[in-house]
């Protein structure tokens, strides 16, 4: 979403019609340098990450069933923040105070913007 603060990593989305065919992707992702992180706490959902922890992280691959419910959300939640300039702003703030807060904590970095994000969903 244009205007909020982002970390230099490329987010990725991605559907796919049922769950065979999100299998038939793992080992050609893999092959290409991405690690494959299963479900990662999101039922029905194929996580990928390029670049090692020890090195800078680039991509966040995403691949979901297409019509889930967690697609639905994801792309709502963006879709709202496009069309709402106020929010969009309050979400920027947010994800820079949690980020300066927990600079060393994805976790709690992550948490200080639940609130926000159910709020609107």
């Amino acid at each position: 979403v244009c205007g909020i603060a982002a970390k230099p990593v490329l987010d990725i989305g991605a559907a796919v019609k049922d769950k065979s065919s999100g299998e038939k992707r793992i080992a050609p992702l893999q092959n290409i340098g991405c690690e494959y992180r299963g479900e990662n706490g999101i039922i029905g959902r194929f996580y990928f990450v390029k670049g090692a922890a020890s090195q800078r992280r680039t991509h966040h691959l995403r691949i979901l069933l297409s019509g889930s419910r967690e697609g639905a959300i994801i792309y709502f939640f963006r879709d709202y923040l496009r069309s709402d300039h106020a929010a969009a702003s309050e979400y920027d703030k947010r994800k820079k105070d949690s980020a300066r807060k927990y600079k060393d904590d994805r976790d709690a970095y992550l948490e200080g913007k639940t609130e926000f994000i159910e709020r609107i969903l």
